[in-house]
């Protein structure tokens, strides 16, 4: 499979968290934390910033690098399954370095149909290197990888 030839293939980006996109996490998972809705809050809570729900962690990922790097078209794409470890509150205002990997792909045959898989890792650091968060994606690929 000429995809193996992928692996490893890695991306690095820098992404400041903003309060709008901590804003648009909590609305759309519907949290009542006043650490992750209220500047004031976070503050009392000895927050720099408003808390980015650890479940967003693995979204700052650069899943559209590894989509193009294996001419997948995002309609045959599927959320499989996902891990995420934070290790220190990810809040608006940090600045992290994002860098995601392709660890592995593989495809099966599910009910007659090939389905492929495919496995990123995230790792979000700050400029001193400390790593906050560590995530691992799970991609389900309908119908298997082109096979151009």
């Amino acid at each position: 499979m000429k995809h193996k030839a992928h692996l490893g293939a890695s991306t690095q980006k820098t992404v400041v968290i903003e309060q709008g996109l901590v804003q648009r996490f909590v609305d759309a998972l519907d949290l009542g934390d006043p650490v992750s809705r209220d500047p004031e809050a976070a503050k009392a809570a000895g927050l720099p910033g408003v808390l980015l729900p650890h479940s967003a962690a693995a979204s700052l990922g650069d899943f559209g690098y590894v989509l193009s790097l294996l001419e997948l078209k995002p309609k045959q794409v599927l959320h499989s399954k996902e891990y995420v470890a934070v290790f220190a509150p990810l809040c608006a205002g940090d600045e992290l370095s994002i860098t995601t990997t392709l660890r592995d792909l593989y495809e099966q045959q599910v009910g007659g149909n090939p389905m492929g898989f495919v496995t990123i890792d995230v790792v979000g650091s700050t400029k001193k290197g400390e790593i906050r968060f560590e995530a691992q994606r799970v991609l389900a690929i309908r119908g298997g990888f082109p096979r151009r």
